[in-house]
């Protein structure tokens, strides 16, 4: 029997290990969540006593162990570095966040510049926006880092408003704490703190874990990461390091085919290695297709497609205006656009917008930029009953449901609920691509602005064919 180290079995699968639970990394992540609770919830009750003995003139961030301590105290602290690493900040205004100390970069591991510091009037990311336009300062931010660190920095989305920062847990999407999150810190931490090699470590960890989880896909082939196979080259020792280089040399192989070859092999082996009896090429072959066919035909069985009616744009209610808007990205130039068409209940073009923003921008932060530009036009034009129709799922989400809202957009979102109050009523509703056509060609149009168009109670040229198609829809519909 060959044995493992604990530590290696409980490494996870995308790893190379088992997956099990480690129970030290599991109870630090406990601890760490009441850490959290505490660092977060400076009003409750726990707060306040705990503060009153042990951190009077302090932060949980700077609180010590201090003398004679409780089992309780003495067991938060246990997981106050879990804590640290596993939070960031949101940058708001910037006015609490230090640019060399503090974790606010949405780079994974450190979050932390690692650009040469260059000396600045303040030392507070406050320093790096633009006060009248709510946004980045570009020149200075690409003049302060190195590119790489600078296209990061003005990717981060942030409110016109200017809302105050925030502390977030940085290792789920919408920045709230979780166990399972923090039970990952808890075992990286542990492995830093214990300066041991990670298994199947590599320079490029991100590929390895990619390796793994293709061989976790073929969930019906246990225990490869020890599969050894005949008439392999002397230089290559380990299973592995096998599929390591088919994955390079072959990246489009059949590996559900590769993985049942290689399970077929391996199992006749041991078939053979304990008195069984051997079989010919000939047959494994034959047992190798007859189980891919028996495996393809039921996961893959053929079914009926559903017919999926293609959407029309629709009207909104009597009084109101409906806004469609849409967002795209233009990678080649660093930068993203924004369409908006504002239109009433007969279809009547109100409003257009097609803005170049140019900021490196991601999708989802683009679609939440056009949802901000098209409430302000909204406002501009004296609107008060709006709707707002997105094709964005997580940008309509994030807007009605409080605990949905994805950490890269929190600021934008939490400004763009600000400015609905100004409105008398207000709706969020989630519609198709082909629904919202008009709104997205005027973003690609984008590409071609050099800052903004607005059009007012005046059809773009661009979507002149798109508008009288939806507006004749409606008379048919009517009819």
């Amino acid at each position: 029997m060959a044995w493992v180290a604990w530590e290696k079995l409980c490494t996870p699968k995308e790893e190379g290990g088992m997956g099990f639970r480690d129970l030290r990394a599991f109870n630090l992540a406990l601890l760490a969540k009441q850490g959290w609770r505490i660092q977060q919830n400076t009003n409750s009750l726990v707060h306040k006593v705990l503060k009153a003995k042990y951190f009077a003139d302090k932060t949980f961030k700077e609180a010590q162990l201090g003398r004679r301590p409780s089992y309780i105290w003495r067991s938060i602290m246990a997981a106050k570095d879990i804590v640290e690493v596993g939070s960031r900040w949101v940058i708001g205004n910037g006015e609490r966040v230090d640019i060399w100390k503090d974790r606010w970069l949405p780079t994974p591991e450190y979050f932390k510049p690692i650009s040469p510091r260059v000396p600045l009037e303040l030392e507070k990311v406050s320093c790096l926006l633009d006060r009248v336009t709510g946004s980045w300062n570009a020149n200075k931010v690409r003049t302060s880092f190195l590119p790489h660190e600078a296209e990061v920095i003005l990717g981060i989305s942030i409110s016109p408003r200017l809302l105050d920062d925030s502390l977030i847990w940085a290792w789920t999407n919408n920045g709230r704490f979780s166990v399972k999150s923090a039970y990952k810190v808890a075992q990286k931490w542990l492995k830093s703190q214990n300066s041991k090699t990670n298994f199947g470590g590599t320079s490029d960890s991100s590929q390895m874990q990619s390796l793994w989880k293709l061989i976790w896909k073929l969930s019906y082939v246990w225990s490869v990461s020890r599969l050894k196979l005949p008439l392999i080259p002397d230089q290559i020792r380990d299973f592995i390091e096998l599929v390591w280089e088919i994955m390079v040399k072959k990246p489009n192989l059949d590996w559900e085919l590769f993985a049942v070859k290689a399970w077929s092999l391996w199992n006749h082996r041991n078939v053979v290695k304990f008195g069984g009896q051997c079989k010919n090429a000939a047959r494994i072959t034959k047992e190798v297709a007859d189980y891919m066919k028996e495996f393809r035909q039921e996961s893959h069985s053929p079914g009926k497609c559903p017919i999926i009616p293609k959407l029309q744009w629709t009207p909104p209610r009597k009084g109101w205006y409906k806004i469609n808007l849409d967002g795209a990205v233009f990678n080649e130039s660093g930068s993203c656009g924004v369409g908006v068409v504002i239109r009433n209940e007969n279809g009547c073009l109100m409003g257009a917008m097609s803005k170049r923003c140019k900021l490196p921008l991601k999708a989802l932060e683009t679609e939440a930029l056009a949802v901000q530009e098209g409430i302000g036009l909204a406002w501009d034009l004296g609107l008060k009953k709006i709707e707002i129709e997105s094709d964005s799922q997580l940008v309509v989400s994030a807007l009605t449901k409080a605990d949905s809202v994805p950490w890269s957009i929190s600021k934008v979102i939490e400004g763009v609920r600000l400015s609905l109050r100004c409105f008398k009523a207000w709706k969020v509703t989630h519609t198709c691509r082909e629904a919202n056509a008009a709104a997205h060609q005027l973003a690609r149009k984008a590409s071609a602005v050099f800052d903004c168009n607005i059009w007012v109670e005046d059809i773009p040229p661009c979507i002149v064919e798109q508008v009288l198609y939806d507006v004749s829809n409606l008379v048919d519909v009517s009819d």
